[in-house]
């Protein structure tokens, strides 16, 4: 509490405007959008995959408009594109938290949906990696 005045004092003003707010919010959704469809191309093990993604992601008219869209499904999308850049890495992890991080930022229930498949693949993982410690310690116990 003490601190807030030295900290206010020492900050520089910037004013913006709405409307360059709004821009800029756009341009960076947009500028992640793109990272994102990056590593999605470069996630794929098949180079010509890969360069068919690269081919679909660059033509399409949905993604140039859905990129800087300042809406809950355009940062779901970024985020789903994410949690398939980690399930092809084999990072449940970190796809699960790009789940929830889709689902809990964007308040969009609906998107809860996407994630099924998610949770069924990271139950399989779990249940045969649980598994196959089991089989190794009874190997090694004899």
């Amino acid at each position: 509490a003490f601190a807030m005045p030295m900290f206010t004092s020492a900050t520089v003003s910037v004013t913006v405007g709405k409307y360059q707010m709004f821009a800029i919010l756009r341009a960076l959704i947009a500028s992640f959008t793109a990272i994102s469809e990056i590593r999605l191309a470069n996630a794929l093990t098949s180079q010509t995959l890969a360069v068919l993604v690269w081919i679909m992601l660059l033509t399409s008219a949905g993604m140039y408009h859905a990129a800087p869209a300042f809406l809950p499904s355009a940062t779901v999308m970024v985020c789903f594109m994410n949690c398939m850049v980690e399930q092809l890495h084999k990072n449940m992890d970190r796809a699960i938290v790009w789940g929830l991080v889709s689902c809990l930022m964007t308040g969009w229930p609906f998107c809860a949906v996407l994630f099924i498949p998610l949770g069924f693949q990271a139950v399989y993982c779990a249940y045969r990696d649980g598994h196959e410690k089991n089989t190794s310690k009874r190997m090694e116990n004899g």
